[in-house]
């Protein structure tokens, strides 16, 4: 399992701040996972309005993904 931790309004729009979801190999296939799980935030993503961590470094889709890793979604900010 990865964790995905949503932040300021992306945590709002989806009424959580966290979700599990099935590993995946890369970056790219846990963004496809979010985007099914949790739709509202296609968009988001989709447009490249989502800045992207994991364990609290900044990646880029083509990252591998281990179990136990942590995703966390935030919109751009100043």
């Amino acid at each position: 399992m990865i964790t995905i931790k949503l932040f300021a309004r992306l945590r709002e729009i989806c009424g959580k701040s966290e979700v599990d979801l099935p590993h995946s190999e890369t970056l790219a296939g846990v963004l496809e996972q979010i985007k099914r799980e949790l739709p509202e935030l296609s968009g988001w993503i989709e447009k490249g309005k989502v800045l992207i961590s994991v364990n609290q470094e900044m990646a880029d889709p083509q990252k591998p993904i281990r179990d136990g890793d942590e995703i966390g979604l935030m919109p751009p900010f100043s």
